[in-house]
């Protein structure tokens, strides 16, 4: 039964980090665009622990696909749910004063990931541009992101349902 209620709450946070990704988001003139979906990520990293992985990689990987960013849903999979595993089996183990470090190393993650990835797809100079829209993406996730480990620990600690470590 508690594989079912994980499981159950794993998709919904997929939902929800698909929603603060596609949703929740200011375009950019290069085409991509700020969202709030890292948030969500940390809030999935602070209920599910490094099962958050799934949620993030397939949330974010699905707001690339109905986003029409086909391109990025590999990396983005990839990269979304190496972010969730580590925010989650960091978080869950850290006090609040080193969240904020660990919050830093994911979204360095983030920008170093679609560094490679836009050096792939893209030239040279549109890389170095698409990195500096990355660290506002990540600087957005951190101040944001900071909020919603603070809630996805209240939504933990009630205990019943929605402890999913037990």
């Amino acid at each position: 039964m508690l594989f079912m209620k994980r499981f159950a709450v794993c998709i919904l946070l997929a939902a929800i980090i698909m929603i603060f990704t596609f949703f929740f988001k200011i375009p950019l003139v290069t085409g991509g665009y700020i969202h709030l979906g890292d948030a969500a990520i940390y809030l999935a990293a602070s209920v599910l622990g490094p099962i958050a992985a799934f949620s993030a990689a397939f949330g974010s990987a699905l707001a690339d696909f109905v986003g029409g960013y086909y391109v990025f849903i590999a990396p983005t999979f990839i990269i979304k749910g190496l972010m969730g595993w580590i925010a989650g089996y960091y978080i869950s183990k850290a006090d609040n004063s080193k969240r904020f470090w660990i919050l830093i190393l994911c979204e360095g993650i983030m920008v170093v990931g679609y560094f490679f990835v836009h050096a792939v797809i893209h030239e040279w100079s549109f890389t170095t541009v698409e990195v500096s829209m990355d660290c506002l993406q990540a600087f957005a996730g951190i101040l944001v992101g900071i909020f919603f480990c603070a809630l996805g620990d209240h939504i933990r600690i009630e205990g019943g349902f929605y402890d999913l470590r037990g």
